[in-house]
């Protein structure tokens, strides 16, 4: 998902909610405004953060979910994720 403003606490609750009821165990996302942060950014490296950056396009204030297709990869990191 691409929103290109940094969203509420209370939306991005609400997305978890409606992901939950799609049969997600949860939502993982990153805030960008200066740094990286929020969600699953405290798990990532700079190298990754900056990785998903820019294979994601943002260049200015905004959120990036990232959503798993397959249901293996939840162990992985994105970098190794972004290889199969």
């Amino acid at each position: 998902m691409k929103i290109d403003r940094v969203l509420t606490r209370k939306e991005i609750d609400a997305l978890t909610e409606i992901a939950k009821q799609a049969g997600a165990k949860g939502l993982a996302y990153i805030t960008f405004t200066a740094e990286a942060n929020g969600g699953i950014a405290k798990f990532l490296s700079d190298a990754e953060l900056e990785n998903i950056k820019n294979k994601m396009s943002v260049t200015s204030n905004a959120v990036r979910s990232i959503e798993d297709t397959e249901p293996n990869n939840a162990n992985t990191s994105p970098s190794d994720a972004s290889s199969k």
